[in-house]
């Protein structure tokens, strides 16, 4: 098994109370879509930037 797929195992156990928790509502997907896209860009440009700039000029 690879670490990206351990890795998203281990994410959808952590995400799967917190859904059951708010009822499984849009905005919890939402947040949860929004969470996701930040980590995937965090893992795409974390060889080019430090995470504290790309915030910086993220909300620039």
């Amino acid at each position: 098994m690879s670490k990206e797929t351990k890795a998203t195992e281990k994410g959808i156990k952590r995400v799967s109370p917190f859904l059951k928790q708010q009822n499984n509502s849009q905005e919890a997907k939402q947040f949860i879509n929004s969470q996701l896209a930040e980590i995937n860009l965090y893992k795409k440009y974390k060889g080019f930037r430090n995470y504290a700039l790309y915030i910086v000029l993220k909300f620039r």
